[in-house]
C-alpha cells in the first residue's frame, strides 16, 4: 500500500511542482513522517511539519532536527491565526477525521490563509491526489489523471 502511495504522491507533485530551494512547504497531519520523506525524496527541502498530536509533534522534531515543527489543529479557529503562508500546502489523510461540519468548513478556511496567493493546496480525493490551485477569490481544480484512481 504505501508503495503505491509513493509512486501516486511522486507522479501528483511532478505535474505540479519542480524543487526549488525558494519553495516553502507545509505539511499538515505529519503524524510519522511518512509524506516530510517524499517531499524529501523529490528533492524539496524547504518543508514544514504539522500535526495536532502532541506527542507525534514531539517524536517529529527529534527525528526531524531541522524541520519546523508546529502544533497544529487544522479545524481549529486559532489555525487561522497563524502568520505565516506557504507555498504549497499538502493535507494528506486529514480532512476524514474532522468530523464536525463546522470544524471542516473552519480546516479549509485555515487552508486558503495559511496558501500564499497563486500557491497550490495538495489534498486527496479519495485515494487520489487533488491539487487547487489558489488564486484571489478563485480557484481552478486539477485531477492527477495518472494516478491508479
Amino acid at each position: 500500500m504505501y508503495r503505491l502511495r509513493r509512486r501516486v504522491f511522486r507522479q501528483a507533485v511532478h505535474q505540479f511542482l519542480r524543487p526549488r530551494d525558494d519553495l516553502e512547504i507545509l505539511d499538515v497531519g505529519s503524524g510519522t513522517g511518512f509524506y516530510l520523506d517524499r517531499w524529501h525524496e523529490l528533492g524539496f527541502r524547504n518543508v514544514h511539519a504539522s500535526d495536532v498530536s502532541e506527542v507525534a509533534v514531539e517524536r517529529l522534531r527529534e527525528r526531524y532536527p531541522s524541520c519546523e515543527v508546529a502544533q497544529l489543529d487544522i479545524g481549529d479557529q486559532s489555525a487561522g491565526t497563524l502568520q505565516r503562508r506557504f507555498d504549497v500546502v499538502s493535507i494528506i489523510d486529514v480532512l476524514f477525521h474532522i468530523t464536525s461540519d463546522r470544524r471542516y468548513e473552519r480546516a479549509f478556511a485555515n487552508l486558503a490563509r495559511l496558501v500564499k496567493p497563486n500557491g497550490l493546496l495538495s489534498s486527496p480525493r479519495t485515494s487520489c491526489t487533488t491539487a487547487i490551485r489558489g488564486r484571489p477569490n478563485k480557484s481552478i481544480v486539477r485531477s492527477s489523471t495518472s494516478s491508479p484512481c
